[in-house]
């Protein structure tokens, strides 16, 4: 977040994030899975907001996070499927970063590949279309 946060001119304090995801999962501790049974998935998100249109550096930002209780990933074998036609980043673009570009643009490709019997898909380099660069949901 923190890099993406740079790249999207975002201020982000480092101390902020870690002390709010510290409160957060203190107050749903609740929802933490035994151990071996899963994880607490936690996914922060920092959005600008305030009264501005267009591409511009937000005059504010709302920072929230959310938490949900998971199954293990690990006990299911995995079955992938490799992409030869999408890539979900490339040297120079916003790829690199998390940021609300970056899970919509592989659902096709996920959706497509669980109808045909894959668990996941895995993308290559968009460079050389040779090396493993990124797991769609690992």
């Amino acid at each position: 977040m923190q890099n993406g946060s740079e790249r999207l001119c975002m201020t982000a304090s480092l101390e902020q994030f870690v002390e709010a995801v510290k409160k957060t999962v203190l107050a749903n501790d609740k929802k933490v899975p035994p151990l071996g049974k899963g994880a607490l998935y936690i996914r922060p998100l920092l959005l600008g907001s305030g009264a501005i249109l267009g591409v511009a550096s937000a005059p504010e930002y709302t920072f929230l996070i959310y938490v949900s209780p998971v199954g293990d990933y690990r006990k299911v074998s995995l079955n992938m499927k490799v992409d030869h036609n999408y890539h979900l980043a490339h040297s120079g673009g916003a790829g690199g970063v998390k940021s609300c570009t970056n899970c919509s643009p592989i659902v096709k490709s996920l959706v497509e590949a669980r109808s045909s019997g894959f668990s996941d898909v895995l993308f290559l380099d968009a460079v050389t279309g040779r090396n493993i660069k990124e797991a769609s949901t690992l």
